[in-house]
């Protein structure tokens, strides 16, 4: 050990002699300090060189440091440090001892009254800077087995200083002693004062301590599979002491139970306990504890494309506990004539709705997300049913023909986008036709699946069909009547060229009759025709005429003017009586008997209701609300009624009008 002892007054003797300074800037922190220290003159530099106990720097400033009064232990080596260079410095790394004192620091001064030194710094200058050990007053930390049979005690550091963090010693002597196990250290020997476990700390006070082995009486941790379907819970074959930390052993890969979750360890089998974590840690009691393998029921989630006409439904293949986060899938899936509007717990759309790729928590059971889907409005100008009205095809302007097959729940988008006018189906729904404003008629045999284009483009406005779909008319706003014997293969232009607006055929197609609506100077009129339309015969006076429909027989009419009556006729067009009041009247429709009718009031905002008459039309009942109603169509009973909003939604009835609901 190499210590300082050289007298202060040598220094002093060569008082007049060059002195040099080492000066230093302490960056372990970030904070400046600049030190000028330490004058130590040639003569000493010159003497302590002599006595071969420094190390040589040379043209280099030079760190040395002094026990100060250890006894034992050996001082960090001499650091010679060049101007502007970082040097270090460490701790007691050689473990100096001084009796009865702890080790602190290193200071400039040997009554430790100057700086203290710990961590890096830059040197400024050349010269020479000694540190000595900074020693206070210090307490010890004693261990005492306290009965132990067997073993040895540790040993730590002997002494230090108050206020210091003490980390208390393992058992690594094995201490042992019959009946009981070690449970860490106690101020006491009955273990009445205050106990640490192995590892924990405790502020030094400012008086020797003595820490006790803590005896305790043995307990066993076991675990139960609790109805695990496959593998055998763990054994745990330690002893444990009240109080200490026990580490809680992870699941066997093959301990399983189908259909459930392993989440940890409880204390109860039913999992109304303390829960603790594979791996984790708990103290033990003062009791033999069984822990039980805590399961929790897994969940699925399922998608259901709720309608969908096209994409994939999502799958989930995975399985959650309650209250985890679960993501949404994102979606594929489109329904024509509807917009994706996320996911819902309930098939209509009442339940809770999540948007895709979002998280929603798992609850206590299996879900099922539909996907929701908006409805968007349509220019619906035209609606036909099939006999039985399961069958049902639409026109939108500057859209699609729209398809149904289960009276009006679900819907499929056809053919191209086109500026469609008017539509017929037959009896049996299969053969339908369809006109297009300035363009072709186009015609389908497999219930709208495909369409054929017909005749030549023309200012299509209206269609009728027979029961059959083979008799077909057609009327060409500012042109003729066009007819068809063989469902719309060709056609042959009828009558003169007028403002025609609607047509109505009877179920065998012999009878049929016409609209023309008034444009100067032409009249309107109704014109029927009872040969299938070679000829025909001039009805009734000129008024606003605007859509017209027909028995089964043909013998029942009805037709309605805008802006004026309803009015109809009971002897095939010959002779008209005016029924209801002056409205907007816009379409309407007739059971196959002719008893049961249905007429829409059109118009902008407020619109107009649904009206129906179940005596023929001499009275009428108002239903529903005010809507700008463009189109309807009915089954041959009349029980099943079908009406479209221009801009608009379509609406069903199935008790001939006197309720609806919004459909597609």
């Amino acid at each position: 050990m190499r210590q300082s002892n050289r007298p202060i007054l040598h220094s002093i003797c060569a008082a007049l002699a060059r002195k040099s300074q080492l000066g230093v800037i302490y960056v372990g922190r970030a904070t400046v300090l600049l030190m000028i220290s330490l004058l130590l003159f040639s003569c000493a530099k010159s003497g302590e060189e002599d006595s071969g106990s420094a190390k040589d720097c040379g043209n280099f400033g030079r760190v040395t440091y002094s026990a100060n009064g250890a006894t034992s232990g050996t001082v960090p080596a001499d650091q010679c440090v060049a101007s502007d260079s970082i040097f270090s410095v460490g701790g007691n790394d050689g473990n100096l001892v001084k009796p009865g004192f702890a080790f602190t620091s290193w200071n400039t001064k040997a009554d430790g009254t100057g700086i203290n030194y710990s961590g890096s710094y830059q040197a400024l200058s050349n010269g020479t800077l000694t540190l000595y050990a900074r020693w206070v007053v210090g307490y010890s930390v004693t261990y005492d087995a306290n009965g132990s049979t067997a073993g040895v005690l540790p040993r730590g550091v002997a002494w230090h200083s108050a206020g210091s963090s003490i980390t208390t010693l393992a058992n690594t002597g094995a201490l042992a002693k019959p009946g009981s196990v070690f449970a860490g250290w106690n101020t006491q020997s009955d273990g009445s004062g205050t106990s640490y476990l192995n590892g924990t700390t405790f502020t030094m006070p400012t008086s020797n301590v003595t820490l006790y082995v803590r005896w305790s009486t043995p307990y066993t941790v076991s675990y139960d599979a609790n109805g695990a379907s496959s593998g055998s819970a763990p054994t745990d074959s330690g002893s444990y002491g009240n109080g200490v930390h026990v580490t809680l052993l992870q699941r066997p890969a093959d301990l399983l139970r189908t259909g459930f979750s392993f989440t940890g360890w409880n204390t109860q089998a039913d999992g109304a306990g303390t829960t603790y974590s594979a791996g984790g840690l708990f103290t033990m009691p003062s009791a033999n504890v069984i822990l039980y393998a805590r399961w929790r029921e897994l969940f699925t989630v399922t998608y259901n494309g709720n309608y969908h006409t096209a994409g994939t439904v999502p799958v989930n293949s995975n399985s959650y506990i309650q209250g985890v986060s679960v993501s949404t899938a994102a979606n594929s899936l489109t329904r024509d004539g509807y917009n994706f509007g996320g996911w819902n717990t309930q098939a209509d759309g009442s339940g809770t709705n999540y948007n895709p790729s979002t998280s929603f928590p798992m609850p206590a059971g299996n879900v099922t997300l539909y996907a929701n889907w908006t409805r968007t409005n349509k220019q619906w100008n035209s609606i036909a049913a099939s006999n039985d009205g399961a069958k049902l095809v639409g026109s939108v302007y500057a859209g699609h023909i729209y398809t149904s097959t289960d009276s009006g729940v679900t819907w499929r988008a056809r053919d191209s986008v086109r500026n469609w006018r008017a539509v017929a189906s037959s009896g049996d729904g299969t053969k339908l036709v369809a006109l297009v404003d300035g363009g072709q008629i186009y015609t389908s045999v497999d219930s709208g699946v495909t369409w054929t284009p017909r005749e030549s483009a023309r200012a299509w406005q209206s269609i009728a069909s027979s029961s059959d779909g083979t008799q077909l008319v057609a009327a060409v706003y500012g042109g003729q009547l066009y007819t068809s014997t063989d469902s719309g293969a060709t056609w042959i232009a009828r009558d003169s060229s007028r403002y025609w607006s609607s047509v109505a055929s009877s179920g065998d197609g012999t009878k049929l009759v016409a609209l023309v609506q008034p444009v100067a100077p032409a009249l309107g009129q109704i014109y029927t025709s009872t040969d299938s339309g070679v000829t025909w015969t001039p009805r009734e006076s000129s008024r606003s005429w605007f859509s017209v429909a027909s028995s089964n027989d043909g013998i029942k009419l009805i037709a309605v003017v805008y802006g004026g009556q309803i009015y109809t006729s009971i002897d095939s067009g010959v002779s008209w009586t005016a029924r209801e009041s002056n409205r907007n009247w816009a379409r309407i429709t007739s059971s196959s008997d002719g008893t049961k009718l249905v007429a829409v009031v059109s118009g902008a905002s407020p619109g107009g209701q649904i009206y129906t008459s179940a005596d023929s039309g001499v009275t009428w009942t108002a239903r529903e609300s005010n809507r700008h109603w463009n189109a309807v169509a009915c089954s041959t009973d009349g029980t099943k009624v079908f009406a479209g909003v221009y801009n608009g939604l379509v609406y069903s009835s199935a008790d001939s009008g006197a309720t609806w609901q919004v459909k597609f």
